[in-house]
């Protein structure tokens, strides 16, 4: 992501573009900041004990999971092959 200048904000060469960076910059943090958060919000109080590390943990596993049953379910479907397969991009 670019790094936002402080005079990109003082002086902008285009003030509404500028406005948006700078809100975006603000507002959009790293992916992984974003995926708790979102995990957070999701299961409300029953994460309340949870630190982040465990909870990036059980995030990571569960997607696996996920792509295990998602690999499964596609191979059931598609005669032994993923959907990457039948498309030829795997």
């Amino acid at each position: 992501m670019k790094q936002l200048q402080l005079t990109e904000i003082i002086r902008p060469t285009k003030p509404l573009a500028s406005i948006d960076v700078a809100l975006q910059h603000i507002l959009n943090p790293t992916a992984e900041q974003t995926g708790l958060q979102k995990a957070r919000q999701t299961m409300g109080t029953a994460l309340t004990d949870t630190s982040d590390e465990d909870l990036e943990i059980y995030m990571t596993e569960f997607q696996h999971l996920i792509d295990y049953w998602l690999d499964a379910y596609e191979r059931e479907a598609f005669g032994g092959m993923t959907l990457r397969q039948v498309l030829g991009q795997g």
